[in-house]
């Protein structure tokens, strides 16, 4: 019974803390009081013993919560042009206007802060700053809004995992200075990197040293991902389980020569996994790294046998106990997730078994049980996966990571470089074979991977249960899978991607793609959004790319969608040389949908914003419609009202996203929609959109979203209705995201 009340309590410790980052609202402190005194009266009353791990957790994430909340709280509390006084986290990134890194902030405006309560933020500074430098500066501040789709990039929840409350900019108007701390970890980045500026594999040493991943080609990124490899370049538990490893493997040979310690195995061992956890910058994934490996040796070396399951819970409980918002990191789950699959692997007794016949069936069973977490999380798995782990977790454990190490020693310690070549020459095979990678990515929509999540937990269950569980479990499994509700016939998603635009409309498993998202020097919303969502919702083919005019904002990612998904054709007011011209008068018909083009009447070598492609999207039985207007003005806007029976439609995407150049009353009343969606970026630099426009819109009936304060726009229409769902109405009320936006949902 006693271990039994042990299990659940860790199990409910977990099961809560695991649940803070969707509760709506922030507990307040006098929450405080009740948990405590129900504690107390646990220590004499058997019954409330069942409630010990809720009520601990409870406490945690009472004071966490609030903490984080004050600490936003006095970072905005004297308006958003601010003085402070604060410490570098880490080194600075470049970026198209300055540096970007992260900075603890110790005072502002003179007014010193306690170290707990002392706000974190990432700031953007005009010169390159490195860890435990200090800055003072005036600063313009801005509350965190990130976007926010059913996939892609979250900066709010990364927000959250890294304990940033806020954003910063120098302003570089007003004087300020800066005290260099003469970073030990900065100088000795720079005496590597340019001791292996000539290497092919830079980028892959840099990350493998420093764990900075900023020289890695995008290409190599997209080469990790696709053949699973990824997590042996970021510097986390396999990396520091290496130098583990070889820190106990020379405290055992010292143990035998020098010392009489039983213990110095493990010391020697957590000094060097500790000191690489330095060099990596005490990365997060580095830190939980380093005490996974400490609670595994003590248990290891208590004189008591734990169960596995038991350790895993303990391993887990601990770090959620030091950071109860790391349960929003994906890193924790994956790492989690591979330490479960190695302890079940380790309960198995398999005697008379070869080493070799071991370490690939260890990788085997991580492979399969990866499985799912890597489809989880990336939409997709590696179907040669298998192959480059077998082959090159073991060439990096035992050659390319020591010896990438000790030329870091020797080039450190004596300025000897000649090991960098040996290392460079390591990972060529890795990197040439990686280049083979990209073909076996096969991407996985959301059903699909509910479908493997659940096929997979019937699979572990399988032993376990009589021939009438199996039964009863695969009709829960139907049950599940079925879909109950009516599928709409066709859907319209505005994507959230800031100032810019990008529509998705999906019929079965084709789409057509209207205008892209902005495009930046690494990568475009095309990546990182619109090829995920596509993925995510099973669509397979593009049948026309639509690209409303050539600013940066609506069509940077064409290149990128083009490449990836082979349009059969790309339409555009602007002439271009494998595409079709958007034309007034122009139809197709796509299915049950007729697509019809009303503006421009001519293409033109440039297109701008009045040049944009308007078009309408209109449903052949029941005639529901949308309208995409792209960014024209107020004179295209009067020319097409010439045409009202072109204009007339259930939605509208707002011209020029709510500017107030557009969207004029006359035309408005034309249209005659009942919805109308603009894509904007909240607290923009453009200040979209005008708030005479939105009331606008509000006068003539006009029910009014915009993805800035709403998010994703998923528009579903059915036989003889259609309805919105805006996603931060379902995922946007979460305390963290009301606080980090200022509270606006």
């Amino acid at each position: 019974m006693t271990l039994f009340l042990n299990y659940w309590t860790l199990i409910s410790f977990c099961f809560l803390i695991s649940t803070a980052q969707f509760w709506w609202t922030a507990p307040s402190w006098p929450w405080v009081f009740p948990c405590v005194l129900i504690l107390i009266l646990s220590i004499r009353l058997k019954l409330l013993k069942w409630c010990v791990g809720l009520l601990i957790a409870c406490l945690i994430l009472i004071i966490r919560i609030n903490c984080v909340c004050y600490q936003q709280e006095i970072l905005f509390q004297d308006g958003p042009n601010i003085t402070i006084n604060a410490e570098v986290d880490s080194f600075f990134k470049q970026i198209n206007h300055g540096f970007h890194g992260k900075v603890t902030i110790t005072a502002i405006n003179g007014k010193s802060i306690l170290g707990p309560l002392r706000p974190s933020i990432w700031l953007v500074s005009p010169i390159f700053l490195v860890s435990n430098d200090k800055i003072r500066a005036k600063i313009k501040l801005k509350p965190i809004t990130g976007y926010l789709n059913d996939v892609g990039f979250d900066a709010e929840k990364f927000a959250l995992q890294q304990g940033v409350v806020g954003r910063g900019s120098v302003l570089a108007d007003y004087s300020y200075w800066i005290i260099n701390s003469g970073s030990v970890r900065f100088s000795w980045y720079n005496q590597v990197k340019n001791s292996i500026d000539s290497l092919m594999s830079k980028g892959v040493i840099l990350a493998l040293t420093f764990g900075i991943r900023d020289e890695l080609s995008p290409e190599v990124k997209r080469q990790l991902k696709a053949s699973g490899l990824s997590h042996l370049i970021a510097i986390s538990g396999l990396h520091i389980g290496i130098v583990f490893g070889i820190g106990w493997f020379v405290g055992k040979l010292l143990f035998r020569m020098f010392f009489r310690w039983r213990s110095t195995p493990m010391v020697v061992a957590i000094l060097c996994s500790v000191c690489y956890a330095w060099l990596a910058g005490f990365s997060i994934p580095t830190q939980r790294a380093v005490i996974a490996c400490c609670f595994v040796s003590v248990l290891s070396m208590s004189s008591n046998r734990v169960p596995k399951s038991y350790q895993w819970l303990l391993i887990f409980s601990f770090l959620l106990f030091l950071d109860p918002f790391s349960t929003a990191s994906m890193s924790l789950w994956l790492t989690m997730w591979a330490v479960a699959v190695i302890l079940i692997f380790s309960t198995q007794k398999r005697t008379h078994v070869s080493y070799w016949k071991k370490a690939v069936i260890l990788q085997s069973a991580l492979v399969v049980g990866m499985m799912p977490a890597i489809a989880v999380f990336f939409h997709g798995v590696s179907l040669s996966s298998f192959i480059y782990n077998l082959v090159f977790v073991a060439w990096f454990s035992f050659f390319v990571v020591p010896v990438s190490l000790m030329a870091l020693i020797l080039d450190i310690g004596a300025n000897i470089t000649f090991l960098w070549s040996w290392a460079d020459l390591s990972i060529q095979p890795a990197l040439y074979a990686m280049s083979f990678a990209e073909e076996t990515w096969f991407a996985l929509s959301n059903e699909q991977v509910t479908w493997l999540c659940l096929l997979f937990s019937l699979w572990l269950l399988a032993p376990y249960l009589s021939n009438y569980g199996k039964i009863l479990c695969l009709l829960c499994l139907l049950a599940v899978l079925i879909e109950w509700r009516v599928k709409p016939i066709w859907q319209v998603f505005v994507l959230d991607v800031g100032h810019g635009l990008a529509v998705v409309i999906q019929q079965d498993r084709e789409a057509i793609i209207y205008d892209t998202g902005i495009a930046w020097q690494e990568s475009s919303i095309a990546e990182q959004v619109i090829t995920p969502f596509l993925h995510y919702h099973g669509v397979r083919q593009i049948k026309s790319l639509i690209l409303s005019h050539s600013d940066n904002d609506h069509a940077g990612g064409m290149t990128e969608l083009i490449d990836q998904w082979r349009p059969q054709q790309v339409i555009s007011s602007q002439v271009l040389k494998d595409g079709k011209e958007c034309l007034a008068g122009q139809k197709m018909t796509w299915g049950a949908l007729d697509i019809e083009f009303i503006w421009p009447n001519n293409a033109v070598p440039r297109a701008y914003n009045p040049h944009s492609c308007v078009v309408r999207v209109t449903h052949s039985n029941n005639g529901q419609s949308i309208l995409l207007t792209g960014d024209i003005d107020a004179v295209v806007e009067w020319i097409l009202i010439r045409q009202p029976r072109l204009l007339g439609s259930d939605v509208i995407i707002v011209p020029h996203h709510g500017s107030r150049t557009s969207s004029t009353t006359q035309f408005i009343k034309m249209v005659g929609p009942d919805l109308a969606i603009a894509s904007t970026a909240k607290a923009g630099k453009w200040q979209l959109p005008a708030p005479r426009v939105v009331e606008r819109y509000k006068q003539l009936g006009v029910a009014w979203l915009d993805t800035g304060n709403y998010g994703q726009m998923s528009i579903s229409f059915y036989d003889s209705s259609w309805q919105v769902e805006p996603l931060r109405k379902v995922k946007g009320r979460s305390w963290y995201r009301q606080m980090l936006r200022k509270g606006v949902e």
